[in-house]
């Protein structure tokens, strides 16, 4: 973590070869929700309880230019 104390996390830097039949890579939206401009999320200090490290499980959505989606959590 950046001495700042927090750092952001976007859901395309969680992506891992995403893909659709009929929109173009470059077209996908990710997002950690159903709502496509929940882009990003901050985690600073007080999210690690000990201070040293947690495992947090997020789940990452992928939307197409038709509007539909899925969706893997890890």
């Amino acid at each position: 973590m950046p001495s700042s104390g927090q750092i952001t996390i976007w859901a395309s830097d969680l992506n891992d070869n995403s893909f659709d039949n009929c929109t173009a890579k470059g077209d996908l939206r990710y997002s950690f929700s159903s709502n496509v401009n929940n882009t990003s999320v901050t985690y600073d200090c007080d999210d690690i309880p000990n201070g040293i490290e947690e495992t947090f499980e997020v789940t990452v959505y992928v939307t197409d230019e038709a509007g539909n989606q899925d969706f893997c959590t890890t």
